[in-house]
């Protein structure tokens, strides 16, 4: 079952057919949030006190405030939420800190730092041997290479990826 917050449900099934479907929609939510002025405003307040054309510092600064305004908590089971970009970022400013799971640190990450410029591409990723799809974060293009973006670890920085992965597939944004 997929749930695309607020109303829309759909059952997407599983597999790497579900997999994919869900990366469209998260591509679609990302690309609609880059277009949002909500979106626009926060990223721009995000790196607003930052030296201007300083790339690196400026995703850098995305990536630590993912890490402290969002909580890792799954979907409900046999659920898939998607939530879009600017209501993650209402629920931020009501709340001072949201639940989120790996594709909604994702969609609202890529849209902020997609706002600012940066080119993204999703990755789904199975860190098992059964080479079931698992886990999606996303790259950000910086200074012509891919750095991963995956901010779900507090204990982690920019460029982190998850070790083991026995599977992937991209998908530009």
């Amino acid at each position: 079952m997929l749930e695309l917050f607020p109303t829309s449900r759909r059952s997407i099934g599983s597999g790497d057919e579900a997999t994919r479907r869900t990366l469209l929609l998260m591509r679609q939510a990302i690309r609609e949030g880059a277009t949002n002025w909500e979106v626009r405003y926060a990223a721009v307040e995000l790196v607003r006190n930052l030296p201007a054309r300083n790339q690196v510092a400026e995703v850098d600064t995305v990536y630590r405030w993912l890490q402290q305004n969002l909580r890792f908590t799954r979907d409900p089971a046999h659920v898939e939420l998607i939530h879009g970009p600017e209501v993650l970022l209402r629920l931020i400013r009501q709340d001072g800190i949201t639940a989120a799971d790996c594709d909604d640190f994702s969609i609202l990450g890529a849209s902020l730092v997609l706002v600012l410029g940066y080119p993204v591409r999703l990755k789904a990723v199975s860190l098992d041997s059964r080479r079931e799809f698992s886990h999606v974060y996303f790259e950000v293009l910086l200074n012509g290479r891919w750095i991963a973006f995956d901010p779900i670890r507090q204990d982690r920085r920019l460029g982190w990826a998850a070790m083991g992965i026995t599977r992937a597939v991209v998908l530009p944004v």
